[in-house]
């Protein structure tokens, strides 16, 4: 399936469908994000065209549609995803998409002698989304069911973020995030957390956390924290967490 027809498709039918001037915006943010255990980093890009529905972004009662590309790199690992974002209020939403991945050489953190590290792997995924907040608190939740598979079987492979080894034939996996975050100050929040996977084979790793989030400048928010993180192949141990994200041009979702 090409994801940019199908992007095309459907910003073209709302349009018709609505039969309004819709305003559209487009956004671009870079940034990285490092996790000390299982070691991982990536430099990430995202660029959206976010269309407005209804409603205005001075509140979060306003309804949007965004298809957005999504690229990461680690120099021998590199992945580019197409998604939609729908959300009939600004707070409330669904994400659906399809991501490649190529990786050129074994994970540090995995025995890749047991299980496939390199290769080209595919996931598509559903995801919803809900934001909620309250005078200086506010929390999110997510929830993910992807979809993962191979390019070449053989053995089973890792899915490295949850520290799974998904089946050689084809893998679903189901993701749970829950935030709740403090705004402490004008530029900095507070942020705890927890992000749990399992897989169909009832494998599960699961990640609490906490986070120090500053706003360094406009549009450029750097943090760092900790958690401990332990799933079926990896001992719990503790690891270090941090992240830099500049938003070139802000996108229409919900911040």
């Amino acid at each position: 399936m090409k994801f940019t027809g199908v992007f095309g498709s459907i910003i073209f039918a709302f349009s018709v469908t609505l039969n309004v001037a819709i305003a559209a915006t487009t956004d671009l943010s870079v940034g990285s994000t490092v996790r000390s255990y299982p070691l991982s980093g990536v430099v990430e890009a995202e660029a959206g065209y976010g269309l407005l529905l209804w409603g205005s972004e001075g509140s979060p009662w306003y309804g949007y549609l965004r298809p957005k590309i999504e690229a990461s790199s680690a120099f021998t690992y590199n992945s580019i995803a197409e998604v939609i974002e729908f959300f009939p209020i600004s707070i409330l939403g669904l994400r659906a998409g399809g991501e490649s991945i190529q990786n050129d050489t074994n994970y540090s953190a995995y025995d890749c002698s047991e299980w496939n590290c390199v290769g080209r792997f595919y996931r598509g995924f559903l995801e919803a989304e809900l934001t909620l907040g309250y005078d200086k608190f506010f929390s999110r939740i997510k929830w993910r069911r992807e979809n993962w598979s191979q390019g070449a079987s053989g053995k089973d492979f890792i899915e490295p973020t949850s520290g799974l080894a998904m089946a050689d034939t084809g893998d679903t996996q189901t993701v749970w995030q829950y935030l709740l975050g403090y705004r402490w100050a004008d530029s900095v929040n507070l942020i705890a957390g927890i992000r749990q996977a399992h897989n169909n084979a009832k494998e599960s790793s699961s990640m609490p956390f906490g986070l120090y989030d500053y706003k360094w400048s406009e549009g450029l928010r750097v943090g760092a924290g900790a958690g401990l993180f332990k799933s079926e192949i990896k001992s719990s141990q503790l690891t270090l967490l941090a992240f830099i994200k500049w938003e070139v041009w802000p996108s229409i979702a919900i911040k």
